[in-house]
């Protein structure tokens, strides 16, 4: 028997799950996903360091990974493409982002700026609506490889990233719905239950709904924090990695997010512990940045699958 790898059909899947090249817009934008990720740093040094400069590693092709994403997304939100809004805090007004900016040589950049006073405004796309007892719900999708078995609260900033888009909502209107919905597919199942002595499960796809909802008095102080969150990642200063609030240590909060992050090597960062030839820099017995999060240990948990908390949708 002789198994080789297909160059050719490998292309051609890859062609049929992203489908035909199409123009991209740049981003360049403050975006809701940039103020709710694990990692304010991260977010700061895509908005600061120049995109050639960032860390693309040969085979490294999300673009499949995303759009499997959307594929999930489209199957549980019928089809139906969201158009982007944005909030401008100056005017306290949520809008709808303008048609892109085509230059002469094609490109398309997408609308930064508030078209009436000219202040960065945050961006934010959710992924469908449905109309439920009369009010607009909103849902958002995620597929991941995190383990089910700490559930959505496992993933703070997806419920984070739902609860901007209600608040966009809600100062459009006051009367808006105080709860949404999370679609989750665990595309590894609870592969966090290999307990010692237990029966192990093996890695399987589970797909479930949640419905997460808020308080009135939630929405000021949120407010609050994606401003404060915004003034953080368009500064002129690298934030510290407890960027995200004093006493919360989410950025980074798992070292398997710093060995792939794009632009940690280009900004120095302390966390990026590899040099040019991805060797691991060591210090004595200890590496130089040091890790953090989610290594499974708790639950006597010997080899993982490779985690990717952060859902692949958009």
């Amino acid at each position: 028997m002789e198994i080789t790898y297909d160059k050719e059909y490998t292309e051609e899947l890859n062609r049929l799950l992203i489908g035909p090249d199409k123009p991209s817009v740049r981003r360049i934008g403050t975006h809701v996903t940039d103020l709710t990720g694990p990692c304010l740093r991260q977010s700061w040094g895509k908005h600061h360091v120049p995109q050639e400069e960032w860390l693309q590693d040969e085979d490294d092709d999300p673009m499949v990974m995303w759009e499997q994403g959307l594929q999930f997304e489209r199957v549980v939100g019928g089809g139906e493409t969201q158009v982007p809004k944005a909030y401008c805090p100056y005017c306290h007004v949520v809008s709808t982002v303008p048609m892109p900016t085509i230059f002469p040589d094609g490109s398309l950049e997408e609308v930064a700026k508030c078209t009436i006073c000219r202040t960065r405004w945050i961006i934010g796309t959710p992924d469908f609506y449905r109309v439920v007892d009369g009010k607009r719900i909103i849902y958002e999708a995620k597929q991941t490889r995190k383990s089910q078995r700490q559930g959505p609260e496992g993933a703070p900033w997806w419920i984070e990233q739902l609860k901007s888009y209600m608040l966009f909502d809600h100062i459009a209107n006051p009367y808006a719905s105080n709860w949404g919905r999370l679609a989750i597919n665990w595309l590894m199942g609870d592969w966090g239950s290999r307990k010692k002595g237990k029966r192990p499960r093996p890695p399987r796809s589970v797909v479930e709904g949640f419905r997460v909802t808020f308080d009135d008095t939630e929405w000021p102080l949120w407010k609050d924090e994606l401003l404060r969150r915004k003034a953080i990642v368009e500064g002129k200063e690298m934030p510290p990695l407890n960027g995200m609030g004093e006493g919360d240590e989410r950025s980074p909060a798992y070292d398997w997010a710093c060995p792939s992050c794009p632009v940690g090597k280009a900004m120095g960062c302390e966390m990026w512990v590899w040099d040019d030839e991805d060797n691991e820099i060591i210090v004595g017995k200890k590496n130089v940045g040091g890790t953090g999060g989610d290594s499974g240990e708790e639950n006597g948990s010997s080899a993982l699958p490779p985690a990717d908390p952060i859902g692949t949708s958009v």
